[in-house]
């Protein structure tokens, strides 16, 4: 059965690992903003090396990806599944594929820094654009079915090709088509047609959420933080900063929010595959 859901609806998706929420809650308190990549990141290391190709394309940004969930992570993830409304009133840019897995040559064409930075600034597009660009991207490369999409099968482009796609794109090589992600042989490896989505101004975490989800382990281990940070606020000597106490709650209620994968499900990839799942369920 086709889903209800449409190109044009296809949330975002973004994942924070366990450790980078705390994190973010200490330094923003009762704001609680995604915060942007640090220099240690593949994305600011791209940003760095490819800003004179395009300045509006490479700028400091909020990696989303379309209903999928990208890079890997590790074993402490929480995901993040945004509404299309996140995008309202933000400037950003779009690339029709991971440009951190081409950076890092886990897709094809393997080819050199500035070879990518020039690829990723070719096929860039603007936020507000993307979306009925994806509708043809997924008319051309997946006969019109989002589930396969979402689902990671593997693209069959259209015989005659109706958007103007360049032959260097991931999605055209076709040695993209059989990779599988590392050490996990039964999930393909997608990044080469996953769409990423760069949006160039914070937002709270909150805002136009859908759901989100974590391991078994991972939701337990925030609701362990919680019940924590609230029993140091209650034995404190003194009242509990405002912002702080904000955050806890939040982080509270974001814990209750949680959809977690079928109990027993302790690897990080079951939460991927569940997350992907109910997206295209939707």
């Amino acid at each position: 059965m086709a889903p209800s859901l449409s190109p044009q609806e296809i949330p975002l998706v973004r994942t924070i690992p366990l450790e980078e929420l705390y994190e973010c809650l200490q330094k923003n308190g009762g704001d609680w903003f995604l915060s942007s990549h640090d220099p240690s990141r593949v994305g600011h290391r791209l940003l760095e090396n490819c800003r004179a190709v395009r300045a509006d394309v490479f700028e400091p940004c909020l990696y989303f990806f379309a209903g999928k969930v990208y890079p890997d992570v590790d074993t402490t993830p929480i995901v993040f599944v945004y509404a299309p409304a996140i995008e309202e009133g933000r400037r950003g840019s779009v690339s029709p594929f991971d440009t951190g897995g081409l950076w890092c040559r886990h897709m094809h064409p393997h080819c050199d820094q500035p070879t990518a930075c020039q690829l990723i600034a070719d096929t860039a597009r603007p936020l507000q654009e993307w979306r009925e660009a994806f509708t043809l991207f997924v008319e051309d490369f997946f006969a019109g079915t989002l589930r396969r999409y979402l689902e990671r099968e593997a693209p069959t482009p259209a015989p005659t090709l109706r958007g103007s796609w360049p032959a260097e794109l991931p999605v055209r090589n076709e040695n993209n088509w059989h990779l599988t992600v590392h050490g996990r042989g039964r999930i393909r490896e997608s990044r080469a047609w996953t769409w990423e989505i760069r949006l160039q101004q914070s937002s709270a975490v909150l805002d136009a959420l859908l759901f989100a989800s974590a391991s078994p382990t991972t939701a337990d281990a925030l609701g362990m933080w919680v019940t924590e940070q609230r029993e140091e606020a209650e034995s404190g000597d003194s009242p509990p900063n405002a912002d702080k106490k904000q955050a806890v709650e939040r982080a509270a209620a974001l814990w209750h929010l949680l959809r977690r994968p079928p109990p027993g499900s302790v690897d990080p990839y079951d939460t991927i595959i569940h997350v992907e799942k109910t997206i295209a369920a939707m």
